[in-house]
């Protein structure tokens, strides 16, 4: 697993994805240098709220990010395993726009197997 200190200065292996068209591919390429920082800051953020967790939606208010850009990030974090959310209806916070919204935490807080996970006030 890889660690803040691995994206923060934009070195990471991760190549962002494409759909193989032109138009696609440069815009990957015009990310990759950039990429690995804006992870690292995505990750910060949400490892800042602790059990709380972060919207999706609250990390771009606090980076007053683009949409597109933040919520990719979020996904890259939670494909490689730096992040989690639950499937849990009751474990969502309203959006700028009130609605309901996935929240996603820090690996190392995720409940072990077989341990209950916390309550999480303000989730409701």
């Amino acid at each position: 697993m890889s660690s803040y200190a691995d994206f923060r200065n934009g070195d990471t292996p991760y190549v962002p994805p494409h759909n193989r068209t032109d138009t696609s591919k440069a815009a990957a390429k015009s990310v990759r240098k950039t990429v690995g920082l804006q992870m690292a800051q995505v990750l910060a953020h949400i490892r800042a709220a602790g059990m709380q967790g972060r919207t999706t939606d609250e990390v771009e208010a606090i980076m007053d990010g683009r949409h597109q850009a933040i919520s990719a990030r979020v996904h890259d974090l939670d494909k490689a395993g730096m992040i989690y959310c639950t499937d849990d209806e009751a474990d969502r916070r309203p959006t700028r726009s009130g609605r309901k919204a996935r929240i996603y935490r820090a690996i190392e807080f995720k409940p072990a197997e077989g341990r209950p996970a916390l309550k999480v006030v303000g989730a409701e």
